[in-house]
């Protein structure tokens, strides 16, 4: 879940993944930013990404975003309560733009205490999402105030969780009846 961390995706996937954008004429083998400096060097040519480990954890975080518009989220830390080390175990979250859902990264399974204000409605619907093997699990509905602690069905290194919280009243699909 490199869209949260910076970590998380297994090398060589970029160029890979960069090959489904349908308006991407030229794959090179880096990236380049201003000025054409490199800014994010590809390990392997596109080709070769598509046949690599990873390439599934791609179309896993692919599905994911489709039913929960990754272009609607706003990065949010404040809806972490309490300590959130800079660490290996650093959590990442945002918010949609309208608050209708939010989504945190667990890098290693940690629990997480969320500030439950940052979801608009009075009650919210929380999901496990399994970015290994593309899997939704129910984690319970909720009232939408104070904190509420997240704990995930597994955790340790390699036990990496998304977790999805909606507005119980919004019209978005239910994740956990949508598993790969």
């Amino acid at each position: 879940m490199a869209n949260f961390s910076g970590k998380g995706i297994k090398t060589g996937l970029l160029s890979g993944y960069l090959a489904e954008i349908e308006e991407l004429t030229v794959i090179q083998p880096l990236i380049t930013g201003k000025g054409d400096k490199v800014v994010i060097p590809a390990l392997y040519d596109w080709r070769e990404s598509i046949d690599r480990p990873g390439a599934i954890d791609i179309r896993h975080i692919r599905k994911l975003f489709e039913l929960r518009d990754f272009s609607r989220l706003i990065p949010d830390q404040s809806i972490i309560y309490g300590n959130n080390p800079k660490d290996s175990t650093h959590i990442r979250a945002a918010v949609a733009n309208d608050g209708a859902f939010l989504v945190a990264y667990l890098s290693v399974g940690q629990s997480i205490k969320v500030v439950m204000r940052k979801i608009s409605g009075t009650k919210v619907s929380a999901t496990w999402y399994n970015p290994r093997e593309g899997a939704f699990s129910s984690a319970g509905e909720f009232n939408n105030t104070g904190f509420v602690t997240f704990t995930p069905p597994t955790s340790g290194i390699d036990n990496d969780w998304v977790l999805i919280i909606d507005n119980a009243a919004s019209d978005l699909p239910e994740l956990y009846k949508r598993n790969l």
